[in-house]
Formats: C-alpha cells, structure tokens, sequence
C-alpha cells in the first residue's frame, strides 16, 4: 500500500483495524503521529454536533403554531445557527485536511489517547509482567520496583512528538492509564482535568511527569500514591 492509499484510508476512518494500516503505524512514528492528529480533530468535530435539545422544545413548538410571525421569526434565527453551525464544521474538516496540530497541552493529548484506546480495550485481555514494563521504563531513566495489581498495557507513544510511555494499570474500580513523559516534553500542564467521561491529574516528579486519567468516577489519589513510592528514576 502506497502513502496516497494509506492517508486516504486513515482519513476516512482514523479507528481503522485495516491490518495494512495498523501494519504501517506500527512500523512509522510520524504515521502514529498523524493517527493522533485525525483522532483529536474527530473529538473536535463530534463536540461542535453535539448540541443539546431544549427542555422545552415540544411547548415552545406548540406555542408557535398560533403565532405566525413569531414562528417565522425563530425559523429565521434557527437556519442562521444552523449556518453558523456548517460553516464551524466544515472549517474543522478543512482543517483535518491539512493536519490540524494538536493543542499545546498534556490534558488535550491524554484524553485523545484514552479515546482512542477506549476502543479497542475490550478486545484486549492481555497482561503485562513487571520486567516488561521496566524493560520499557528504562529508556526513560526509570524503574518500578513492584506492583501490586496487574498491567494490562505498555508501549510508547507520542505526545507532540515526544516519546513517551503510555501504560494501563488494571484497578478494583477500572483501569487507569497513566503517561510518562520526559521533562523535556514542552507541553503546557496544569493538575486536574476532566471531559464528561474521564478527568486526570498531573504528577511532576524529579526526573518525569506522570499523567494519571480515569472514568469520572474512579479515585487517583491510591494510584498516585503507590506510583509515589515505587516508581523511581536515576539521579
């Protein structure tokens, strides 16, 4: 498969399961890179759809009926929002088209990855032993010297093209994904954030910073606290 065919088929679907496709990121970080990229806009456009319907809408309907020039004033005011509307996603798309780059943030890159992971943790049921992960871990300085669950991911990835390491820890409450980034990463981080489904937090630790996300519901603070003690990094 040739570069035209391969964007075609990424721009079409960012989620493909083409073996072809995956074949090709797998083997080309700039291609993962792109991956990232549609997977962001993707959120972008979904989040510009999403509008909510009134409460109030059946009465307000109702009400119209008996109000002729009032119902078409709001018919007017309602295809100017629906203009708006087309013209706000068809400038997103136009920007797919010529690789909108990711916001300059920790929070917008993590939640496109767990997004994207959300997908395909299903079919995943595989474990991951410690002297793997610390095989990974290592060329980041770093070592976990014990855990007390069990890892269900690890692989690097990347965040505005810095190589990080991108791990799923299994919990009683659900999985937390947790991101380890080199302090080089020049991505502007704050604490908390959240989305409706996910919030994370920020860890800065000497040598890396860590970032934990999970559903809405799930506490960090157990988590982050054993990363605290038994992720350690060379002096």
């Amino acid at each position: 498969m040739d570069e035209l065919e391969f964007r075609r088929r990424l721009l079409s679907n960012p989620t493909t399961n083409d073996e072809a496709v995956v074949q090709q990121l797998a083997a080309d970080p700039d291609k993962q890179r792109l991956q990232h990229e549609l997977l962001i806009l993707d959120q972008q456009i979904k989040a510009s759809l999403a509008v909510p319907v009134p409460a109030d809408l059946a009465d307000r309907l109702l009400l119209s009926q008996g109000l002729l020039q009032h119902k078409k004033i709001r018919q007017r005011r309602w295809w100017l929002g629906m203009a708006a509307s087309l013209v706000l996603v068809a400038g997103l798309v136009q920007q797919r088209d010529h690789l909108y780059p990711w916001p300059d943030d920790i929070a917008g890159h993590a939640l496109a990855h767990v997004y994207h992971e959300a997908k395909h943790l299903d079919d995943n049921n595989s474990l991951i032993d410690l002297t793997r992960v610390n095989l990974l871990l290592a060329d980041l300085g770093g070592e976990l010297r014990s855990w007390p669950g069990t890892i269900r991911y690890a692989s690097f990835c990347y965040f505005q093209g810095t190589r990080s390491l991108h791990l799923i820890f299994n919990t009683p409450q659900g999985p937390v994904t947790v991101f380890v980034l080199p302090k080089n990463h020049g991505l502007e981080s704050g604490s908390d954030f959240y989305d409706a489904q996910f919030h994370g937090h920020n860890m800065q630790l000497a040598k890396a910073d860590l970032v934990l996300v999970a559903g809405k519901n799930q506490s960090l603070s157990g988590i982050a606290t054993t990363l605290q003690q038994q992720l350690q990094f060379q002096i």
